[in-house]
């Protein structure tokens, strides 16, 4: 499953708590390979600054933030701040059933 289609998954009401809790330890172990998977990006972009110095920083990080791999990035920062609210959001539902 896609991490957008696990995104629309826990969304339904009516799941049941083992359900909400598979979901939970399935966005979690999603979560930890979107921080490696940054980690390994955010290295390429250091040496990205070094490779392809522009005029300024400004400038540098532009230009890498138009290549893939800076557009990923762009995908993974946003999954990291998106996951623990889901995360949250799935813990507030399995206590509610208890």
């Amino acid at each position: 499953m896609k991490l957008r289609e696990l995104l629309e998954a826990v969304k339904d009401k009516k799941l049941s708590k083992e359900q909400i809790e598979d979901y939970y330890g399935d966005l979690t172990h999603v979560y930890s390979s979107v921080c490696m998977e940054l980690s390994d990006l955010k290295k390429k972009e250091a040496f990205y600054f070094i490779d392809h110095k522009q005029d300024s920083d400004v400038a540098t990080k532009r230009a890498w933030r138009v290549t893939v791999d800076g557009q990923r990035m762009i995908e993974l920062e946003t999954y990291k701040n998106v996951i623990p609210r889901e995360l949250a959001s799935l813990k507030n539902r399995i206590y509610a059933l208890l």
